[in-house]
Formats: structure tokens, C-alpha cells, sequence
């Protein structure tokens, strides 16, 4: 095999590696539901569950309320979701993005500084990592940093350690870089005081030497604004006693670094690192090898000491060591080179194994466990139950034993878009407010999240809901438990009394039994998805034995998918008698009539018995 033959296949692997990443990262876009901090990513960025920002607007926010996190990301988010829209997908999608951006950069500085094999190597690494994998879906900064990281170390080598011809696009890729570091992640922006180090101590002392110096000057420049709201930043996490207690001491923090690169296993991590510093005793690439080591397990370390100051990683934070990862990558690829070197066949057991267990580590129970939001609830299974289903005067009620205040913000953030009303049962406190709660409802959405024992608050809200309301349906979900109560069965979805072609279902339809002039029907329509019922309004008739029609009412059709109605409906100057009720849909515009299946165009839904006293009496 020729060189330029084994680069070019070194290359096409990497292309496969690349493609591999995608399908690893991909699988979780939209495997599960948002945990806390994506949830607040959501509301730093303007979702349209919290009402829509601007930009400058997205910046602001941060400003004020999150002055220890860099605002970059959730702009950026903002700036996307306004071409792409708000579903947890599209939100996910560029830390996908990134996170082949990271691999394809890491790809591309291996084969520059040593060879297209270490490149390829190091790609692999990268792309079987279960840490790094993790943060390609989910709606946080990590991914993007690791790129800008990966960014920042290519550009910088190119400018000095490869030192070839091409200067401004390094240099210009170098101040984007830095900045995309700075607003990022502040933890992942270590990287740039360790590579002021490593130029300071390591980079040849020449004409050369002065270009990184003056492009820092830009990069200072721009980020100058938010130094004052980092440093308030500093000082507000310098008073967050509860986190310090729970903080990682120096060694179970290298512990967990180590277990994380090692994708669940230490001595794996162990043994690398000793074998990247082994490979220093070669004399080839020693400088692209220091490189490497340095801002790998230099950063690692860097990030360890940070932690022992600020205390602030605590058991789940280990993404705050996202910005090593590019680095440690690399220094991980060094070792399989060597390996490969010797016997290509070690090397290609050594990289299989590593991959392997990568992969393995990347099932649901395994590394990312290790991780915040690891264990959130199936909430979005929750929100898909009820959304089919809610309706506009219903009132939602948690119950939410243990520790309610850890539900609240996936209850409001999955509650957000529904046009009930949503409380938790532990927020309510006594019977008198919980009656006040349900008084001018027809169904209640009684939702139980099962993670922790129920407490007394439950018993008291059934017992307010017990005389006055009937069971509809019981949905399980995992760790929930959804009751629908209504007041009446005709609030309660159920098989069609009528169905229109093409277009809703009536569910459900009674009339008040009433002694005056007008009273009230209650109709449930089950309006299918893309059918536009803005454009149709449905008629309430009363007939006489001659089909007449001697009473009348008209209103718009609920939104789909599923809605009940109050119609008044007047009675007045009707005689003594029995009439027949029915109901009908039309388009509002041109008064065309939507048939039933069976061809007519109205609903007979039962009569209305009227008695020379005006009573009305309504049998189905």
C-alpha cells in the first residue's frame, strides 16, 4: 500500500466514523423527555413556552438571571429555533451538529500534527465515547464547546507548530474559536489561559510567537462586556454553601474523570494516560505529543484544581470536563498509533476493544447514568396522554409526594402549552382551596407521580372530588398515573355518538333539566388532527314533530383534538311537548353541511320533553 493510499483510506474511515457518530448521537434527539437544566436552557432562550425573546433580549435574561453561564449558546438556540421551531428534536439537533463538528476537527488536527492514522484514531476515540455522545443530544452548550475547543487547538497548532503559509484563516479560526469557548461553558474556556501557558513555556520564541499574543487582544475586546456579569458570576457561586458541601474532593474528582474517559472504567483511563506519556520517549512528533498531553490531561487537571477552590462539580457535573475531551482524545489515539506501529493487529484489537466498550457504555443504564438528568421522569409521556385529551375549562392537579419542589419545573414547562389550568396538589394545602379550585370545572385531570409514596394532601383531594365528579379513564405511564374525572359521563371521551365525514366526532351531549326559559347543553366533540375547525361551526336544533325548528343555537368547533362545550340554548314561547334535539356541522363561510357516515346531514342525539310548566327534561 502506497502512503497517499493509506492516507486516503485513513480518510474514508474517518468518514465512517463520522457517519457512526451521527447514528449515536442521533438515537437520543428525541428519546426522552427534558431534564431541569435543559428546561432552563429553554426559558434563557425564549421558548415559546415562556413567551419569545430576541436576541438581545435571550442575552439580558442570562445577564440577570444566570450571571455564572455564558450566554452564547442560548442566543444561538434563539437565532435557530426561529428558522427551525421549539420541539425537543430541532433544540437537540445542534448539539449534534457540533458534536461531528468536534470530530471532524479532532480528525483533522491529528492527521496535521502527526499523521491521517492518528487523525482517524483520534476521530474514533471522540466519536465512542459515551460522555461525548451524551451532550451531542441534549439541549445544553457542552457539544458546542468541545467544538470550538477542538477548533481552538487546530488553529492554534497551524499557527505555530505546523507554521504554514495559510495565517489568516488559522488566525481568524482562533479568535472564533476562543470565543466560542467564552461563550460556551466558562469551565470549558480554561482551555485558553492553559494554552497561554504552553505558549509562555513551550512555543518557539520568534516572529511567529507574537501572532496568538496580538489575537488575544480581539478576543478580550469582545468579551469585555460580559466580564463584569462573569465576575458577579464568581462571587455568586462563591456563596452557594449547599453545592460546596456536596463538592467532589481533588481525588474522587480525578476518579471521575478518569471513569468517564474510561467510559465507566478507570484503570482503562489509567493505563492510557500512562501509555499517551510513554509515547514521549519517541523522539518523532515530540512536540505535537506534548502538545497533545498538555492540553489533555493538563486541562483535565486544571479543571480538578479549579474544583477544589471554587467546589462547584459535584456527583453529576462531570460535563464541566467537556473542554478536555478533544485533547484527551488525541492522547488516547497516540497510544493506539504506537500500538499500531508495532503490530497493526494489536493496535486494531486495542481500538476495536476501546470502541466496544464505548459502545457499551452508551445503552440506557449505562455511563450516562453517572450524569444530572440521567433519572427523569417519562414526563413527556404525561404531556401526549393529556394533550389529546385536554380541554380549555379543565384543571389539572399533581400530586407530587417527597419532594414536590424538584416536579415543578418539568410540571410547568410540560403543562405550559395546555389551555387548563395546572397546580400542584402540595401547592394548594387545605381542602377549602382545593374546593375552590375544582368549583367552576367540569373534569379534572388527576395525575399521580409515582417515584415516592403518596401522602395524606391526596386523600383530602379525593374526597373533595368524590360526590361531585365520576371516573372517565385511567392512563399508566411510567411513574404516573392519569385519572380524567368529570362531572357528568358526557364529559368523558368516549366512542362517537355521531360521526361527520371526514371531519369531528360528537362524544358526548346532555341538556340541563331546567324550569326556565333557557337552559344549557353540554356537547364533547373529538376533532381530528389537520382537520381545520376554525373554518366549521355546529348547530343545536330543537324540532317539532313537522321537523321544524323552534330553537337554535350556533358556535365554532373546538381546536382538535378533544373539547366539550357549554351552549345556552333558549326555549322561550315553546309549547308544551316532546322535540327532538339534534345536531349538525357546517362550514361557516358557504354553509355547506358535513353528512354523518350515514348520509344525513343532522345528529339526533335524543328528545326534549317540555311540560306546560316550561320544564324541560332531556333523554338521550
Amino acid at each position: 500500500m502506497t502512503n497517499k493510499t493509506e492516507m486516503h483510506g485513513w480518510y474514508w474511515l474517518a468518514v465512517v466514523i463520522l457517519l457512526a457518530t451521527a447514528a449515536f448521537g442521533a438515537r437520543g434527539l428525541d428519546a426522552d423527555a427534558l431534564w431541569d437544566d435543559e428546561i432552563h436552557t429553554y426559558k434563557d432562550a425564549g421558548a415559546v413556552q415562556y413567551g419569545d425573546k430576541t436576541p438581545a433580549e435571550v442575552w439580558q435574561t442570562i445577564a440577570v438571571r444566570a450571571q455564572d453561564q455564558a450566554p452564547g449558546y442560548s442566543v444561538g438556540l434563539s437565532v435557530w429555533t426561529r428558522a427551525v421551531g421549539w420541539s425537543e428534536f430541532s433544540a437537540r439537533v445542534p448539539s449534534l451538529l457540533f458534536g461531528l463538528m468536534a470530530v471532524a476537527l479532532v480528525y483533522r488536527l491529528g492527521a496535521i500534527m502527526i499523521s491521517p492514522r492518528v487523525g482517524a484514531l483520534a476521530a474514533a476515540v471522540l466519536g465512542s465515547s459515551a460522555f461525548f455522545i451524551h451532550y451531542t443530544h441534549e439541549v445544553r452548550a457542552f457539544a458546542v464547546g468541545m467544538a470550538f475547543a477542538a477548533l481552538v487547538l487546530l488553529c492554534y497548532w497551524r499557527l505555530i507548530g505546523q507554521r504554514d503559509g495559510r495565517v489568516w484563516p488559522s488566525a481568524i479560526g482562533l479568535v472564533v474559536g476562543a470565543l466560542g469557548v467564552l461563550h460556551s461553558h466558562y469551565f470549558i474556556a480554561l482551555i485558553l489561559p492553559l494554552l497561554a501557558v504552553y505558549h509562555l513555556g513551550f512555543a518557539p520564541k520568534d516572529r511567529r510567537w507574537w501572532l496568538p499574543v496580538g489575537l488575544g487582544v480581539p478576543v478580550i475586546v469582545l468579551f469585555a462586556p460580559q466580564l463584569p456579569i462573569f465576575l458577579t458570576g464568581v462571587d455568586d457561586n462563591s456563596n452557594r454553601e449547599a453545592l460546596h458541601r456536596m463538592a467532589l474532593s481533588p481525588q474522587a474528582t480525578v476518579l471521575e474523570l478518569l471513569t468517564i474517559f474510561g467510559n465507566g472504567y478507570a484503570v482503562l483511563a489509567l493505563i492510557m494516560c500512562g501509555g499517551a506519556l510513554l509515547t514521549l520517549r519517541q523522539a518523532e512528533n515530540r512536540s505535537a505529543k506534548v502538545f497533545v498531553l498538555f492540553m489533555g490531561i493538563g486541562l483535565g487537571l486544571v479543571v480538578v484544581g479549579v474544583n477544589g477552590v471554587a467546589r462547584l462539580l459535584d456527583p453529576g457535573r462531570q460535563r464541566y470536563f467537556a473542554g478536555a475531551w478533544p485533547a484527551l482524545a488525541l492522547s488516547a489515539a497516540l497510544v493506539f498509533d504506537w500500538l499500531w506501529s508495532m503490530r497493526r493487529g494489536v493496535g486494531a484489537v486495542a481500538l476495536a476493544s476501546w470502541v466496544a466498550v464505548g459502545v457499551w457504555a452508551m445503552r440506557p443504564e449505562g455511563l450516562s447514568n453517572r450524569f444530572d438528568g440521567a433519572e427523569v421522569a417519562e414526563w413527556r409521556a404525561f404531556h401526549d396522554i393529556v394533550e389529546r385529551y385536554i380541554s380549555e375549562d379543565d384543571v389539572i392537579a399533581l400530586h407530587s409526594p417527597g419532594l414536590p419542589w424538584l416536579a415543578i419545573p418539568y410540571f410547568r414547562h410540560y403543562t405550559a402549552l395546555f389551555p387548563a389550568r395546572a397546580e400542584l396538589i402540595e401547592s394548594l394545602e387545605t381542602e377549602a382551596v382545593m374546593q375552590d379550585y375544582v368549583a367552576n370545572t367540569e373534569r379534572v385531570w388527576l395525575t399521580i407521580y409515582e417515584r415516592y409514596p403518596s401522602e395524606p394532601l391526596l386523600m383530602t383531594f379525593d374526597g373533595v372530588l368524590e360526590d361531585d365528579f365520576v371516573p372517565c379513564y385511567t392512563w399508566n405511564a411510567p411513574e404516573f398515573d392519569i385519572q380524567l374525572l368529570a362531572r357528568s359521563p358526557v364529559f368523558c371521551p368516549g366512542q362517537p355518538l355521531a360521526q361527520f365525514t371526514d371531519g369531528p366526532a360528537l362524544t358526548g351531549f346532555t341538556v340541563d333539566d331546567r324550569c326556565a326559559d333557557a337552559t344549557t347543553a353540554y356537547l364533547g366533540w373529538q376533532v381530528p388532527e389537520g382537520f381545520s375547525a376554525a373554518a366549521y361551526s355546529f348547530g343545536l336544533y330543537v324540532l317539532d314533530a313537522e321537523r321544524q325548528v323552534v330553537a337554535q343555537a350556533d358556535a365554532g368547533l373546538p381546536s382538535p383534538i378533544y373539547g366539550y362545550q357549554r351552549q345556552p340554548l333558549t326555549l322561550t314561547d315553546i309549547n308544551a311537548g316532546t322535540y327532538t334535539v339534534g345536531v349538525g356541522v357546517y362550514a361557516w363561510q358557504t354553509g355547506e353541511r358535513l353528512l354523518l357516515t350515514d348520509g344525513n346531514p343532522l345528529a339526533e342525539v335524543g328528545t326534549l320533553a317540555v311540560d306546560d310548566a316550561g320544564c324541560a327534561a332531556f333523554s338521550p
